[in-house]
């Protein structure tokens, strides 16, 4: 089952993440503009969220990444 995250990248700006905490390499950013889910740096921030000490995010459930999609 995949986790959502909500980054904060800059001023006003987030990050919809999803990714499956056990599998690195499930992680992947939705893009807006291509109305889909890139893998490109999935794995820069499956490292940043799980790893790091990076704490700009919040985990968020489906219902709330279905909202951020479509308002986005």
């Amino acid at each position: 089952m995949y986790q959502y995250y909500l980054a904060q990248i800059g001023e006003n700006q987030q990050k919809l993440i999803r990714g499956i905490p056990d599998d690195l390499l499930s992680f992947s950013t939705y893009e807006p503009e291509k109305e889909d889910w890139d893998q490109k740096f999935g794995t820069f921030w499956a490292d940043k969220i799980l790893v790091s000490d990076f704490d700009a995010f919040k985990e968020i459930t489906e219902k709330e990444a279905i909202r951020f999609i479509k308002v986005h």
